[in-house]
């Protein structure tokens, strides 16, 4: 599959890009994709190979957007980042899959990538054939992510105010996992997540979706690890319980990125399930 970088966006200092994943095969639609991280770490071409190539054998093009991190800015300059690469896709970005041919669209997340893939599902629902969530969440006022996480605090504990030096520091699209997810970790054993992600004045409800807001939304393709430790299935039981067009793949597992843990015996078999999905609103 042919990899192509482009830069997309400028907002402020930082100049945004994408990764074009373009099938030699004719192609029959488009995914364009958001990375997981808990808006703190990770890269837009974190998609196992093993993937992408299961979306190039069936004519897919990968579109990886990446997106400003926290705590270096907050969740609402993330959001409009993402909003932005969504709108030059849609404004004719496009044009860099195939001379000016529009195919069927669909938007996709991990995780975090999800949640927001999810918040943009209804603006851009006549732009789009369906969402395609993996372990992802509408709610970012949960419960489990106010509070310490049980699970996290199973780990070595983290100073409670690691985060604050990089807070102010200039933005970043990606950074050094080692480095990184040891905020993640520790915002989650305090329960301070939203305090690194929201803005001032704001609160988790501003930024979260209702089941009603649900009602409307395209046909969307779900999956979660069952017992899930990091973000809870009923999220997304509860995304297919009132999106009218959904499918729902609960997995029997406790790991969180299942498909990252478990490619051979959980992932491929969830993508297989995908594709076959995807190729029904074509």
């Amino acid at each position: 599959m042919e990899r192509l970088e482009i830069s997309t966006i400028k907002m402020d200092s930082l100049s945004l890009s994408a990764s074009f994943f373009i099938p030699k095969k004719a192609i029959k639609g488009v995914i364009l994709y958001f990375h997981g991280g808990g808006l703190i770490f990770g890269e837009k071409n974190d998609l196992p190979d093993q993937y992408v190539k299961l979306f190039e054998q069936a004519g897919y093009a990968l579109v990886s957007f990446d997106y400003p991190l926290a705590p270096e800015v907050k969740l609402d300059q993330i959001i409009k980042s993402v909003d932005a690469q969504l709108a030059w896709y849609f404004e004719g970005g496009y044009r860099n899959i195939e001379s000016n041919q529009k195919f069927p669209t669909f938007i996709m997340g991990r995780s975090a990538g999800a949640y927001l893939a999810i918040l943009f599902a209804g603006k851009y629902q006549n732009e789009i054939e369906g969402l395609i969530s993996f372990y992802g969440y509408y709610n970012l006022n949960d419960a489990n992510f106010v509070l310490p996480s049980r699970h996290y605090l199973q780990y070595g504990k983290v100073s409670e105010d690691y985060y604050l030096s990089f807070e102010g520091q200039s933005p970043v699209l990606s950074g050094d996992f080692d480095e990184r997810y040891i905020i993640y970790l520790s915002a989650r054993q305090h329960g301070y997540w939203h305090k690194i992600l929201l803005p001032p004045n704001t609160s988790a409800k501003d930024f979260s979706l209702t089941p009603r807001d649900l009602h409307n939304f395209p046909p969307t393709f779900i999956t979660a690890g069952k017992d899930d430790p990091d973000v809870p299935s009923r999220q997304s039981v509860l995304m297919e319980k009132n999106i009218s067009d959904a499918e729902l793949h609960l997995v029997e597992t406790n790991e969180h990125d299942f498909d990252r843990t478990q490619i051979e015996q959980l992932g491929v078999p969830i993508y297989q399930a995908l594709i076959q999905w995807l190729n029904n609103y074509l």
